[in-house]
Order: structure tokens, then C-alpha cells, then sequence
């Protein structure tokens, strides 16, 4: 099992133990949690980012369209997976817009991403952060047109690799 985590970030006590505990007693390949915000000096500040709800874990198709709508809160530091989706998400390619939604649109194609209502890290807020920054329309519009070709490599890898739609039907190695 892999977690990820930003450098600046903090880490809610017990957070490891809850994502394995989560990944370990659910079929799911990969956890997403919710998080609290900080500013730059360490300072609980709110940040207005939709929340990840438990009972839309199963709502593969609407959590897609959330992610192209931007409506989606999937951040990698917030996330765990097993090593089984592997083969899937890596190599990561050029048309993919961040390894967090790559890993979303990931895993919710093919059905296997577990929503936490639990907050597992206080992310830092600060001028450099991507989630912060303003974006023009055109851009957003190339962002949703990269989700898109994401969409097609992800499709194309499941279809065409018999081995990585094997070892993901197959479920968690012990």
C-alpha cells in the first residue's frame, strides 16, 4: 500500500492506520480522504473546496463528470492505492493534468475508488499552490480536454493490457 503526501502538509494522527484500515477491508484499489486547511504559517484557515462524501464512493460515472466539471475534490495527498493498480496509473502521460486526478479518473473507471467522510491531513495553503491559482476559461477548457485524453490512454491500457485487467479483477494480493 502507497500513501502520498505533500511536504507541507500535516498529518492528522492515526491517518495511515485508517487509509490501510480502509483499503484493507474493502475490494476498493484506492482511498481518498477529505482534508482541513492551514495557511502558510500553520493557521487553521477554511479554503472552500467541495468535500468527498462516503456515500459516493459507488458513484464512479458522477464522480468523472465531477472531476471535468471541477466539482471534485481528489487530491493525491489525500490518497492511498494498492500496489495492484500499478500497472495502470504508471507511466503517467504528458496528456495527464496532475497525478491526483489522474489517479481519480484512474480509479474510478474502473470502479475501485473508496471516499473517506474522515479528514486524514491539514493541507497547506500558501501563494504557490496550484489548487489556488486562477484560471482562464481557455485553460480550463484544455484542463477538460487533457481529462479527456486521459480517459482514452486510461481505456486503452485496461482494454488492451490482459495483464493489468487480470491482476485488477483478480482483487488485493494477500
Amino acid at each position: 500500500i502507497i500513501l502520498l503526501s505533500d511536504q507541507d502538509d500535516r498529518w492528522v494522527a492515526g491517518r495511515a492506520r485508517l487509509l490501510v484500515d480502509a483499503l484493507e477491508s474493502s475490494n476498493a484499489l484506492v482511498v481518498t480522504s477529505n482534508s482541513n486547511y492551514m495557511d502558510g504559517e500553520g493557521n487553521p484557515i477554511d479554503f472552500p473546496v467541495p468535500v468527498l462524501k462516503g456515500q459516493d464512493s459507488n458513484r464512479y460515472m458522477w464522480n468523472i463528470i465531477g472531476i471535468f466539471l471541477g466539482r471534485a475534490s481528489y487530491y493525491g495527498c489525500a490518497m492511498a492505492f494498492r500496489r495492484d493498480i500499478v500497472p495502470l496509473i504508471l507511466p503517467m502521460p504528458g496528456v495527464a493534468s496532475s497525478h491526483d486526478l489522474w489517479i481519480a479518473l484512474a480509479s474510478n473507471l474502473i470502479a475501485s475508488n473508496l471516499h473517506l467522510d474522515a479528514v486524514t491531513l491539514t493541507r497547506r495553503i500558501h501563494g504557490r499552490n496550484l489548487t489556488t491559482s486562477r484560471r482562464s476559461i481557455l485553460s480550463k477548457l484544455y484542463i477538460r480536454w487533457l481529462h479527456g485524453c486521459s480517459l482514452m490512454v486510461l481505456a486503452s491500457r485496461y482494454a488492451f493490457k490482459a495483464d493489468v485487467r487480470r491482476r485488477l479483477r483478480a482483487g488485493p494480493e494477500p
